[in-house]
């Protein structure tokens, strides 16, 4: 990472902080940059000018002496080739030039055994995981939709559950599934979250999903990736935890109730016979929330 002039491959590329900031460093901006080139051409022409002395024509029989005298003319021909080309900045281009910006200038601090503090500039490297909750959620929805693809219909017609009316319609497992991934949605941004840096703190990173190359997240599955971001808020051991619903509903239930909802989830998967990992909703101290503005590799 200390290799400035490493070639960077983003999976995440927030584009209007990239834009932003490099404005900030250039008192502008400037995505087209025009580059002159002259070259400079010589034809060279030579040729041989030589004068040939003999003696006369009577001693011609005896000996035959060619005294000659050459030099040599050259003339030359300058010629000047002007070219103009326009290379513009890609995003990816950009963030590489911002990403040398910040280095030059002792902006970007990287991943250490110092507590990062709001406000800096960071890159660590780490392995990325979805937001737990909406992770087992999908992975649930998507594993019961399948289940009732191969499930035998209720041969019960519907209706006649109950003698002289109908049934009061309830709600499958599966539509349960789906009505909470609902609730968990929180539009535009998502979650991920991170190992340990250096430091003993873990990381939750705050996404907006446009700025994604693949919006399902496939290509951030299985790797190990490096981060720049802006730190905006630090918990130390003890001061308490980052929930991951924070944006929705259920992030003002009592802490009870949550549990007891998540618990229901769980067991929800044991009995389904579901490899799921454990829901986690809330990432205790002492842990750091990141604001990405890339995400690469």
């Amino acid at each position: 990472m200390s290799n400035e002039s490493v070639l960077l491959v983003p999976v995440y590329l927030n584009q209007r902080i990239v834009f932003d900031l490099v404005a900030m460093l250039q008192g502008g901006i400037s995505t087209v940059t025009r580059v002159s080139e002259t070259t400079q051409g010589r034809a060279t022409t030579e040729r041989d000018i030589g004068a040939g002395f003999g003696l006369t024509n009577a001693f011609a029989s005896l000996l035959k002496i060619d005294l000659s005298a050459t030099r040599r003319e050259a003339s030359a021909d300058e010629t000047a080739k002007a070219s103009h080309d326009e290379r513009v900045h890609t995003p990816a281009s950009l963030f590489f030039e911002l990403r040398g910006l910040l280095a030059k200038k002792g902006l970007l601090h990287h991943d250490s055994s110092t507590v990062p503090t709001p406000g800096m500039f960071l890159e660590f490297s780490a392995t990325l995981r979805r937001n737990p909750v909406i992770e087992v959620l999908d992975a649930l929805h998507q594993m019961m939709g399948m289940a009732a693809l191969f499930s035998e219909p209720d041969p019960t017609p519907a209706g006649k559950h109950l003698k002289g009316g109908k049934a009061p319609k309830k709600a499958t497992p599966l539509e349960q599934i789906e009505q909470f991934r609902e609730m968990v949605r929180t539009g535009e941004t998502i979650d991920l979250t991170a190992g340990g840096l250096q430091s003993g703190h873990r990381a939750v990173l705050t996404l907006e999903s446009q700025y994604l190359n693949d919006p399902a997240m496939g290509d951030l599955v299985d790797g190990t990736f490096t981060v720049v971001g802006k730190v905006m808020r630090v918990l130390s051991e003890g001061e308490g935890s980052v929930s991951l619903i924070r944006k929705t509903a259920l992030g003002r239930m009592p802490s009870a109730m949550l549990t007891s909802a998540f618990d229901g989830l769980n067991a929800m998967s044991e009995i389904q016979g579901f490899a799921l990992p454990k829901v986690e909703w809330e990432i205790p101290a002492p842990v750091v929330q990141v604001l990405p503005v890339a995400i690469y590799t």
